[in-house]
């Protein structure tokens, strides 16, 4: 619960320092794998991803799940040069055979390589996973920022516009309805309201109203 709230913290700043994390909460990572530092990963003391396998960002990896009104624990392994795509899941007791590609938004279960075709499938699957991709260098990352801010500066663009014309249409509301003071007439009827003090004129009769007197 304590890692849920607080994060990795300072060991997400690069994916390198994101494994020596999971290595020091128990996960079994061998040399050359990669591990994106956006994976849904828990339970590491059961875990191992085994020597040069992928798992993309956004990827569940799990050794404790409930089902079926039970609690069910088991490793989670993941074979050597395997990966594991974007958004898929490995659950308590996946395993994920050395060189198979689990393909986005797949499940553990669903995994079949000795399946016809399945071969064919996967290395379509491996082109998707980002971690198999070349990497940028930290000059181009570094050149890539400005941009970025940019892009997400022109995402908020459309909210800031929205909530200007909230407030803009709350004022106009409240000056239709008098919070700055009105005046309406009906029939023999006079009545002017202004701040605290209402006046009221009703035929022959005058009554002023101002705080709590009456006259």
């Amino acid at each position: 619960k304590a890692l849920e709230v607080t994060g990795p913290g300072m060991f997400a700043a690069t994916e390198t320092s994101y494994r020596w994390f999971l290595r020091l909460n128990g996960a079994n990572i061998g040399h050359g794998a990669k591990v994106g530092r956006l994976v849904h990963i828990s339970e590491c003391d059961m875990i191992t991803i085994h020597v040069g396998a992928t798992v993309d960002d956004y990827a569940h990896v799990r050794a404790a799940e409930v089902r079926r009104g039970a609690l069910r624990v088991a490793p989670v392994y993941i074979g050597a040069n395997a990966t594991v795509c974007t958004r898929a899941i490995v659950g308590p007791g996946g395993i994920v055979p050395a060189g198979a590609t689990l393909g986005p938004y797949m499940s553990w279960r669903e995994l079949d390589v000795t399946a016809r075709g399945a071969a064919a499938q996967m290395e379509e699957h491996k082109k998707l996973a980002r971690m198999r991709q070349p990497q940028p260098n930290s000059l181009s990352t570094l050149a890539a920022w400005p941009l970025v801010m940019c892009a997400e500066a022109i995402v908020w663009v459309p909210w800031v516009v929205v909530f200007i014309l909230l407030i803009r249409s709350h004022q106009n509301q409240s000056n239709l309805f008098g919070e700055n003071g009105f005046t309406t007439h009906s029939g023999t009827g006079n009545k002017t309201h202004d701040g605290d003090t209402t006046s009221l004129r009703l035929g022959t009769n005058n009554r002023y109203i101002d705080g709590g007197q009456t006259s």
